[in-house]
């Protein structure tokens, strides 16, 4: 991994950002990168909340080739990126179920603030053998996990979580290309009982179904038919970052 502080309008090499501030971040977000080509990359600045002109030029060139997961995150007045090698994609999801397990989060609508309570979450109540915890609501309903949204499928209805979670980039982006083919988006409470096709999302695996819950009883989701359909739209959908 390669660490920079932006300075003075350039990226200097430092150490990683998680070990030059004190507290959590203020922003962070992060994306899939490969070969100088990103999916969505507008949609995560703006979620990032902006940044200083040259920015994006300036850290284009320090991730244009391999496949990479970087990471910008604001302290302050701080900006900062890791860039970090991008593990293979998850093509499938094993989520634990806790609806025991507290809220860890503190501000859910900002990617940041919370990372290291999502982390201390996981080393909590992830089970051996799976992949990502579920964050539950306060009537058990699966609200995110702690890396990624979830959208379940009613038939030709894609249906989000109700409650609140994370805007996350890659959830819009179903969420238009449903709307765009004349689907219906719904929203409500989504269980593990509810035997629909669940969908993990996220920038780094794109769409990934979830092939088991556990918790207290395993559950198994059905598989959503035209699964593969929508990983193929999603991966092609990487452009050249300009």
């Amino acid at each position: 991994m390669k660490s920079y502080e932006w300075i003075n309008g350039t990226f200097a090499p430092c150490s990683p950002a998680s070990s030059r501030v004190a507290g959590p971040f203020d922003r962070v977000d992060s994306w899939r990168h490969r070969d100088g080509r990103a999916n969505g990359l507008t949609h995560h600045l703006e979620r990032f909340g902006g940044v200083p002109d040259g920015f994006v030029q300036a850290m284009l060139p320090l991730i244009s080739a391999g496949d990479l997961f970087p990471r910008i995150a604001r302290c302050g007045s701080r900006l900062f990126l890791d860039v970090r090698p991008a593990p293979a994609p998850r093509t499938t999801t094993v989520l634990t179920y806790t609806p025991t397990a507290p809220d860890p989060r503190t501000q859910p609508l900002l990617k940041g603030p919370d990372l290291d309570a999502l982390a201390q979450y996981r080393d909590s109540h992830q089970l051996p053998g799976t992949d990502d915890t579920v964050i539950v609501g306060a009537e058990g309903g699966m609200l995110e996990t702690t890396t990624g949204a979830l959208l379940a499928w009613d038939g030709d209805t894609l249906v989000l979580p109700s409650g609140t979670w994370l805007p996350s980039v890659t959830s819009a982006q179903i969420v238009d290309r449903a709307r765009a083919i004349g689907l219906s988006v719904s929203s409500r409470p989504l269980y593990p009982d509810d035997n629909m096709p669940l969908w993990f999302a996220n920038s780094l695996h794109g769409i990934s179904p979830v092939t088991e819950i556990r918790g207290q009883h395993a559950k198994t989701p059905p598989a959503h038919p035209r699964t593969v359909e929508w990983q193929a739209w999603w991966w092609g959908n990487f452009a050249k970052s300009a």
